[in-house]
Order: C-alpha cells, then structure tokens, then sequence
C-alpha cells in the first residue's frame, strides 16, 4: 500500500477532515459501501503539492447508496447532510465538509482502476492518475468557475 504524511496549509483543517472520513467509515462499512476518493485529496496524493488547501473530501458511489447513507447521517445529530440537483451528497459535522458524488455521472466511460492508499495512516481507495488527469479535463471544459484551478492541477498532474 502506497502511504505518505501530508501536511496542507490548512493542516488544522484537515486532520479535522481525516478524523470526520475515519467517522463516516465506520458508516459507510455497517452499509457494506467503500468509497473511492477523487478530486483534491487524490490529487495531493500524487503531487504532495503542499501549496493548495484541501476544503473537502470528495468520494465517488453509486446514486443508489445516497438514501442509505441519509438514513445513517439522520441517526447522528451530529452529522447533517445536503442534496444537490447535480447528483451530489454533502455531509457536514460542524464546518467539515465530504461530498458523494454520483460514479455513474462522474466517473462515467472511466476504466475501473483504483488503487488502495493511506494518508496520514487514513485508508483510502482512490482513482488511477490517468482517471483523475481526464477528470480535471472534464471539469476544465464543464465547471467555467474552477477552470483556472484545474488548468493549475492538471498542469502540475501532466509534469509527472
């Protein structure tokens, strides 16, 4: 299993974030669901870019474990969750923030390869590089508003 240590900017912030992903494993195992990390805590995984902040945890799933996941964050009153229009799941504790996004909208025509690694001795299954450079290419065309940031991510992920 590949590991590293990271340390972020906003290193408080995300030992925060690690400790909530450690919380809604515990979950998401009781429901039989393993997620697969993508976005900015896989793209740290490949760079180790410590120059960017990590906001939230992204995972992708099937559409279909968003209402399990929901009846399990009900019986937290610690946990609170939001649904989006654009087949997205946002759980908070407090001002911690990971975000389920549908596999079939997201991932869609992308090979099944995923790799088991650890951050910060957290386990986590994440995309290939090859998936997450076509990701941010996708994103690059599609969401006008992070379009400099990825042009930034998927520059750094091609000099690899």
């Amino acid at each position: 299993m590949n590991k590293i240590k990271y340390k972020p900017k906003n290193k408080e912030y995300f030992s925060k974030l690690l400790s909530f992903a450690k919380e809604l494993y515990n979950i998401l195992n009781e429901l039989k669901i393993k997620p697969t990390v993508y976005g900015s805590l896989a793209y740290i995984f490949y760079t180790e870019d410590k120059n960017i902040e990590i906001h939230d945890i992204d995972f992708l799933t099937k559409k279909e474990n968003f209402q399990k996941i929901i009846k399990k964050v009900k019986e937290n009153k610690s946990l609170r969750y939001e649904k989006t229009n654009y087949n997205s799941l946002k759980i908070f504790k407090n001002d911690a923030k990971i975000t389920f996004d549908a596999i079939e909208e997201y991932y869609k025509d992308l090979p099944e390869e995923f790799i088991e690694i650890e951050i910060n001795e957290v386990p986590f299954k994440i995309i290939s590089l090859e998936s997450l450079k076509k990701i941010y290419k996708r994103g690059n065309i599609t969401i006008p508003s992070k379009k400099e940031s990825y042009s930034k991510k998927l520059e750094k992920l091609n000099s690899l």
